[in-house]
């Protein structure tokens, strides 16, 4: 199952890619507090439908794995942020990206069977998810019409949620802003490795039910336990993100028609995404599948170049060339 282990979190890079792209457009109108919240509203008000219709066997485990691990991301996320408004982009999107070898370490100290092959593979995309990520230059954080926002999304590997930050909201004070970056770069980055992780107990929780429930654990891993762990993740995120988002970003999220379509193409993009993450790490080994599901930044980058026309820089290039060069080692 190793191949659809692999195909999923690709699949699922794909989707947090393009949801990435579609922040960066929605953010352009609309505060990030706005975005964010509405966002993974929509999420969640999807998973739960699909856990209505999917009816997963109740596991408290996977629950509270499963928020942990939502929890962990959205943590990721608001440290990567916070940390761009204390330091350049040059700082800290390569440490924030340097998360994409914590699963593959996990997976080496458990002895996980992975390829030689595989595992040169994996080193040479998280070498070019680093490229990538230090290729951007010039100003990030920016304000537009609505007040806040971010007028150039750059986003840390595993997820492409936006947080509420940076929109009408008092930053941080910090004596020393670059040593504090590189700080929360770093929390970012461990957020995410540990991520992977905990969904992983979160997945192996949701599957693991007694005998008395009838579920026959030789059988393909159930849809209906990816989605109760989706379900968790998003319900994590959420509360993080309601938990620090302050007044000054609440009073700007109304929703709107317009909104409210970024919000549900987005918040299915990412259901997408959490699913089949959900799937993949259940299923596969987590050295192979985390990298693999952390590669949003590269599709982001080639679907920013196609539609809003962002310059593909030779030090982009040669990420993008480095990732799929290591994509095709796995997949040998």
């Amino acid at each position: 199952m190793t191949g659809g282990a692999a195909a999923l979190a690709l699949l699922a890079s794909l989707g947090y890619g393009t949801g990435s792209v579609m922040s960066r457009s929605a953010v352009r109108y609309y505060t990030a507090a706005s975005v964010a919240l509405w966002v993974q509203t929509v999420g969640l008000v999807a998973l739960a439908l699909a856990a209505g219709i999917t009816q997963p066997t109740p596991s408290i485990a996977a629950v509270v794995w499963g928020t942990s691990a939502g929890a962990l991301a959205a943590c990721g996320v608001f440290a990567f942020y916070t940390a761009l408004q204390n330091g350049p982009i040059s700082l800290v999107a390569p440490v924030a990206a340097s998360g994409v070898v914590v699963p593959v370490a996990c997976g080496l100290l458990v002895g996980e069977q992975v390829s030689g092959a595989a595992y040169v593979g994996l080193v040479i995309i998280a070498i070019g998810v680093m490229i990538v990520a230090r290729s951007h230059a010039g100003p990030t954080v920016g304000v537009n019409s609505t007040g806040g926002g971010f007028e150039t999304l750059v986003t840390p590997p595993g997820r492409s949620q936006v947080t509420a930050v940076h929109d009408n909201c008092k930053r941080f004070a910090f004596a020393y802003p670059h040593r504090a970056a590189v700080v929360l770069a770093g929390t970012s980055a461990a957020a995410f490795g540990v991520f992977h992780i905990v969904l992983r107990q979160a997945a192996a929780a949701a599957h693991s039910v007694p005998e008395s429930a009838g579920v026959d654990s030789t059988l393909p891993y159930p849809v209906d336990a990816a989605v109760l762990v989706a379900l968790s993740v998003q319900t994590g995120s959420l509360l993080f993100t309601l938990a620090s988002a302050s007044r000054h970003t609440l009073r700007c999220v109304t929703p709107t028609r317009r909104l409210i379509t970024y919000a549900v193409t987005i918040g299915l993009l990412d259901v997408g995404g959490d699913v089949m993450l959900a799937y993949a790490i259940a299923v596969g080994p987590i050295a192979l599948v985390g990298p693999l599901g952390s590669l949003d930044p590269i599709i982001a980058v080639i679907l920013a170049s196609v539609f809003f026309g962002e310059p593909l820089t030779p030090k982009r290039a040669i990420g993008l060339a480095a990732c799929v060069a290591g994509i095709a080692l796995v997949a040998v």
